[in-house]
């Protein structure tokens, strides 16, 4: 993939400004800052991904972007506008990559600590159950429509065309939510592993 590194000091002030405008939005729950921030760093991701993961399968390529895309989402908080959006990104994207590469092949758990992995469907824990819900119901009303339309079985395609939104979009909804959810389970594996006895106690209460 023919692509360069963003330059640090490549962008005008006025592109720095409308870089932070951009990132605020998008904080504050804008659906169409989530289009342009897609289109603006999606390139960025394909390119680190070229160039780390090059050896990589399609699946695995494909897997890394969405991944590093999570993190860039966790991140974008933190980004201080010391240097344009996209070579910020850039090192953040490439930060991951490299992480992939270092666990594409992690160490299997133990058996003891796969037992005392606690059982994370709902209906066997109250506690997991009550954070997968607050967190759905924070979740904007058209990520709750996305979600409810998956669980019904549409595909991503359909999804978009009913939501006005394109494919990627629906994506990336989706991605986020789903990061969102996974915090409520690891939590909970956490907590439990640090103290099961504990926990088991505060259950049954």
């Amino acid at each position: 993939m023919k692509c360069s590194r963003p330059q640090r000091e490549a962008a005008s002030p006025s592109q720095f400004a409308e870089d932070r405008r951009l990132v605020e939005r998008f904080l504050a729950g804008d659906e169409a800052a989530a289009d342009e921030l897609t289109t603006l760093l999606t390139p960025v991701i394909a390119c680190v991904v070229g160039r780390v993961l090059s050896s990589a399968s399609q699946e695995d390529r494909e897997d890394a972007r969405q991944s590093i895309w999570l993190r860039v989402l966790e991140r974008l908080d933190t980004w201080e506008g010391r240097c344009p959006l996209s070579a910020w990104v850039w090192v953040v994207a490439t930060r991951r990559a490299f992480d992939i590469c270092h666990k594409r092949w992690p160490l299997p758990l133990s058996g003891e600590v796969v037992a005392r992995l606690p059982d994370t469907r709902p209906e066997s824990d109250p506690a997991l159950g009550e954070c997968i819900d607050s967190t759905i119901s924070r979740f904007p009303r058209p990520w709750q429509e996305v979600l409810r339309l998956v669980v019904d079985g549409m595909e991503r395609e359909e999804i978009g065309h009913q939501m006005g939104k394109a494919r990627r979009t629906i994506q990336y909804w989706l991605e986020h939510m789903r990061n969102r959810l996974l915090r409520c389970i690891e939590g909970r594996i956490r907590t439990t592993l640090r103290d099961p006895k504990r926990m088991q106690k505060k259950d049954k209460a």
